[in-house]
């Protein structure tokens, strides 16, 4: 539970005064522990948007090199990916190998 609350204190950070991140982090670190019990994602943990982000403003806005894409998705989804990307990378040998770098922290 400590580390759920460490990456919902990181990723709340200057964005909602007065929420009590303690009691988030009980309810989150019981419903993941349920996820992984019954081997259970939801279909709303699965969705997302992506959307196109300009590289360059001043190039072609035609060329479609132009662009990158990034992934919007649910703020609970992302603190478990948070949660399970860095107990991964502490493991070291396991599906990401010693050469994956560790999670960052997007807030968009």
């Amino acid at each position: 539970m400590s580390e759920i609350k460490r990456w919902i204190d990181v990723w709340m950070d200057g964005w909602m005064d007065g929420y009590d991140g303690l009691r988030l982090a009980t309810h989150l670190c019981f419903l993941i522990n349920l996820l992984l019990v019954y081997s259970f994602v939801p279909d709303s943990f699965m969705s997302c948007a992506i959307v196109p982000l300009v590289k360059c403003k001043a190039g072609d806005l035609t060329d479609i090199n132009n662009y990158r894409a990034i992934t919007l998705s649910n703020a609970i989804t992302k603190i478990m990916e948070l949660v399970f990307v860095s107990h991964a990378f502490r493991q070291g040998g396991g599906a990401l190998g010693a050469y994956a770098p560790p999670p960052q922290i997007s807030k968009m």
